[in-house]
């Protein structure tokens, strides 16, 4: 596991910092799927593996932890 990086601030800091930027990325993530839900042939893009695994990779978030990232990253790259 790695060292944790010395961060300038404290946790409360940073999500006051970053709260409207991830809410926005979020939000973002909302609507790209509701476009995806009412195009033509949404079961064929619901059927994509990229689709399955972006959708998996809320079980990442939940999970919590601090290696999320790397998690990420290596959940969505396989195949690619």
């Amino acid at each position: 596991m790695a060292d944790k990086l010395p961060c300038p601030m404290n946790a409360s800091e940073l999500l006051d910092r970053y709260y409207l930027d991830m809410r926005c990325h979020v939000l973002e993530l909302a609507a790209a799927f509701d476009r995806i839900g009412r195009a033509e042939e949404a079961d064929k893009a619901i059927n994509d593996v990229r689709y399955q695994r972006l959708m998996e990779s809320f079980d990442i978030l939940r999970q919590g932890g601090t290696d999320r990232t790397r998690t990420f990253l290596e959940r969505l790259s396989v195949g690619d």
